[in-house]
């Protein structure tokens, strides 16, 4: 439909209402507040609003603001925002598209059902894939918005990590059907993203060793080794060195990679793999409470670890300190390092 509202928000914002551009029309709260209303989809009390938005300031000066930006929005967005005197609400009766909802009713299929993949089901993926252009509304920040600010991270860590799974599997299938270029175009992607990430190098390895590349795949390693070294000060895992040994000495046979648990795709668990930095931050996040917490997370964000911390961002519990999502971490807590 011409009128039809797009949404995008992978790799920066841009909002179009049929064939007109609306990102330098609508003021940059009013983009962001669109945004928020558009992704959550559900209503959301005016007070809630102004605090998102303007939490830095006055409940009274907040409340003021947030009416004078409901009127620019309702100016140029009328039918896709909902406006009462208690509460906002996007209307989704309205013909729109939203592409991080598009992924995600993508990505769905296959999170629910983990296994092989057919043919058919990896050119789905590999197509919706495509719509992850980069991290969500990258590049977008408001000034005086800290609450938007952490939710807007929130979001752009459980899409990312959503993609880093999908394109695991999405790998792993390319080796077990032999598409081996295939795969290798989509292990870039995955690396682009978490340079860290282990299995994937380990994916690639393999991907270059069954198509012929046995030097690739060795130099890979190596390139691996001494990023990990720069990076982390650690070695390779048992699994990748002996994987570069069979490779080495030409044992290493074409076959399929087993459909990884959705664990698998989280970066390297920094604890299990000997950062103590990390061991070290446990014990004041345990202790902090509300702003506290919040604040206590802020410096984090955007490093190695934050990917790792996202899960305790809302905890409320000293039990969910340590949420046990590698699947080398059993325990809940992790014991006090010997720093």
């Amino acid at each position: 439909m011409s009128d039809r509202l797009e949404i995008w928000t992978l790799g920066g914002l841009t909002i179009k209402r049929g064939k007109t551009t609306l990102d330098r029309l609508v003021p940059h709260k009013a983009a962001a507040l669109l945004v928020y209303l558009a992704c959550t989809g559900r209503p959301h009390p005016r007070r809630v609003l102004a605090n998102l938005l303007w939490d830095e300031s006055p409940e009274l000066r907040a409340m003021n603001s947030l009416r004078v930006l409901l009127t620019s929005l309702r100016r140029e967005l009328d039918p896709y925002v909902t406006i009462s005197r208690e509460t906002v609400v996007f209307n989704q009766v309205r013909p729109y598209w939203l592409d991080m909802a598009v992924l995600e009713e993508g990505l769905a299929p296959v999170r629910l059902r983990p296994g092989s993949l057919c043919p058919e089901e990896v050119a789905r993926l590999a197509q919706v894939l495509s719509l992850y252009r980069g991290d969500f509304l990258h590049g977008f920040y408001l000034r005086g918005s800290r609450t938007f600010e952490e939710w807007q991270v929130l979001e752009r860590e459980r899409l990312r990590l959503q993609t880093l799974e999908a394109l695991h599997q999405l790998v792993a299938a390319a080796l077990a059907l032999g598409e081996y270029q295939a795969g290798l175009e989509q292990v870039g992607r995955l690396l682009e993203l978490d340079p860290l990430h282990e299995e994937a190098h380990r994916q690639k390895m393999r991907l270059l060793a069954a198509s012929g590349q046995r030097h690739a795949a060795l130099a890979q390693y190596d390139y691996y080794r001494h990023l990990l070294a720069e990076e982390l000060d650690l070695e390779p895992a048992a699994e990748t060195t002996a994987l570069y040994q069979q490779i080495r000495t030409g044992e290493q046979a074409i076959a399929s990679t087993p459909v990884p648990d959705p664990a698998a795709a989280l970066p390297p668990c920094p604890y299990h793999r000997g950062c103590r930095l990390l061991a070290k931050m446990i014990g004041p996040f345990s202790l902090a409470r509300g702003p506290s917490r919040r604040a206590w997370l802020r410096p984090c964000i955007g490093t190695r670890l934050w990917p790792w911390l996202v899960p305790l961002a809302a905890a409320n519990s000293r039990s969910l300190l340590w949420p046990g999502c590698c699947p080398s971490c059993t325990r809940k807590r992790p014991p006090t390092p010997d720093c």
